[in-house]
């Protein structure tokens, strides 16, 4: 199947402010801010479809971190910050990237949260722009990280609410090594877990965005995240993509990851909101994978939820897999939204 994104980035329309880039020297509490241009989110491609062939690779360790932010207070991003200042063997880190999708209105307190959390001796690279989306942003982090100046062979896609256990990097890196990097590695959540199934080979039907190690080999197959999907269903998605490559999706024994997770505002109020994306992700993700009676069960529900829901035709599928990637995907939609078997059944 083909990749959702490729190419040069866009110019000129998203206007992107300048980059703000935040280096922390070895010394603790040293730190140097440098201007420099934003980039924009990766393009998109319209390949063809075609098998995919990947190499088996050594990888070594290196990682960089990403994190996209949008509107979290400062108390919430120090959290996050301070599990990865105290990860067992910080060497494994090499970069540490941030970007604020408030337009830059929150990198004060994603520069504060950097300044009180301990981080020192790691790279840190703090960048602004529109809200382009979940992916999206993601999607212009790994471009830097697999094939930037110093390029890595992990990246690590971390919430702004996820809180890292101290071994949470070595576990996965261990993890993700002794299987040269074939697959994406997803940290458990605690304390309450994902409610997906995870079989006794740590095998998973899809990896969840929370904390989720792409390795390099990953994501030349894959390109990153769809960004049809602006917020919601994209780890869905770039799970199945990846298992249609040949590769598996793993829950990495061990590695925990707290997130945290609250509502900002007036839950009540904030619904609709929170529904529309969510509701029109998982039609998208249905129409993509060959589910269009569920497209359009999903589609009816958000127009009596809302009153307003777009129609097939409007929905942003530009890729669809061939029949042998939805043979190896094995997308699953007969589990409403959770797209796989839960862990607990009252059946």
């Amino acid at each position: 199947m083909v990749s959702p994104s490729g190419g040069a980035p866009p110019t000129g329309e998203l206007g992107l402010p300048l980059l703000r880039d935040l280096e922390l020297a070895a010394a603790p509490g040293v730190a140097r801010w440098v201007d420099r241009p934003s980039r924009g989110p990766g393009a998109r491609s319209d390949g063809t479809n075609g098998p995919y062939s990947i190499g088996c690779v050594e990888t070594g360790r290196k990682l960089a971190i990403g994190v996209v932010v949008y509107r979290n207070g400062k108390d919430e991003l120090q959290r996050c910050f301070e599990s990865i200042a105290n990860q067992s063997d910080r060497t494994d880190i090499t970069h540490l990237f941030v970007r604020d999708n408030d337009r830059g209105l929150g990198v004060d307190n994603v520069r504060e949260a950097l300044s009180a959390s301990g981080i020192d001796g790691l790279s840190v690279e703090v960048s602004h722009g529109d809200n382009v989306g979940f992916g999206a942003a993601h999607n212009e982090l790994m471009k830097v990280a697999f094939s930037g100046d110093q390029p890595v062979p992990y990246y690590l896609c971390l919430n702004p609410d996820g809180i890292l256990h101290p071994l949470a990097v070595a576990k996965m890196l261990d993890f993700a090594d002794e299987r040269h990097g074939q697959g994406l590695f997803e940290a458990a959540q605690f304390p309450v877990p994902h409610p997906k199934v995870v079989n006794p080979d740590s095998t998973t039907p899809w990896c969840t965005g929370c904390c989720l190690l792409i390795s390099s080999q990953a994501y030349s197959v894959t390109e990153g995240f769809d960004e049809a999907f602006w917020l919601y269903c994209e780890d869905v998605d770039l799970s199945w993509r990846a298992k249609a490559a040949g590769l598996d999706c793993f829950v990495v024994p061990g590695a925990k990851v707290a997130h945290h997770v609250h509502s900002r505002t007036d839950a009540t109020a904030e619904l609709p909101a929170r529904v529309a994306p969510h509701l029109t992700a998982a039609a998208t993700l249905a129409l993509k994978w060959g589910a269009e009676p569920f497209a359009k069960r999903i589609l009816s529900q958000l127009n009596d939820l809302t009153g307003v829901a777009p129609s097939l035709d409007e929905l942003r599928v530009e890729f669809r897999p061939t029949a042998e990637d939805l043979r190896l995907a094995s997308p699953d939609f007969t589990h409403d939204l959770h797209f796989a078997s839960p862990t607990w059944s009252d059946e």
